[in-house]
């Protein structure tokens, strides 16, 4: 969860209209980026657009982002009857894969732990290898629920963990099992 605060008082100050002496525009605007993604802005009214505005009345507009995370893909493996999920990042790519699952509602809750426990970095097993580096996640438990591909540089593997974080936050699963 992130939360990025701008405050524009010094430049609405800046901006002083000289025959009034006040400020064109305050405005302050706080981004809470969480699973609903919503913008909240907080402007002062100088110029009334309507006869339901005042000057220096404070309003504010709700706007929601679209989720800006990749997904869960929940399929099938006809060969050996078990079932997995992938986490794919926003451009498609395969950042994290489970292990096989027996059941769907077994694979299900893998989906569950990636999503609790990838925000926490004691939960990736690093791994180095001579030329690659790869990652378990793991649960609380211990067990693993997810591993990455091999990369070929040691920050790869970390831009690797940060892009897991990021995306696991997804409440998207795409079910391609056709059941």
């Amino acid at each position: 969860m992130h939360v990025t605060i701008i405050n524009a008082r010094e430049k609405a100050r800046s901006l002083q209209n000289s025959h009034t002496g006040t400020a064109i525009v305050s405005v302050f605007i706080c981004i809470f980026c969480s699973m609903s993604d919503a913008l909240s802005t907080q402007q002062t009214i100088t110029e009334p657009r309507d006869s339901h505005e005042r000057p220096g009345q404070l309003f504010q507009h709700q706007f929601t982002l679209k989720e800006k995370t990749g997904k869960f893909e929940l399929f099938h493996n006809t060969t050996d009857k078990a079932y997995y999920f992938r986490l794919k990042a926003l451009n498609g790519e395969v950042i994290l894969e489970s292990q096989q699952y027996t059941t769907k509602q077994a694979c299900t809750n893998g989906i569950r732990s990636v999503q609790s426990n990838a925000p926490l970095d004691e939960r990736y097993e690093r791994m180095n290898g001579e030329a690659q580096w790869s990652f378990n996640l793991k649960a609380a438990n211990g067990e693993v629920v997810g591993k990455s591909q091999e990369y070929a540089s040691l920050p790869a593997r970390e831009r690797g963990i940060q892009s897991v974080k990021h995306n696991a936050a997804t409440t998207k699963i795409e079910d391609v099992t056709n059941e």
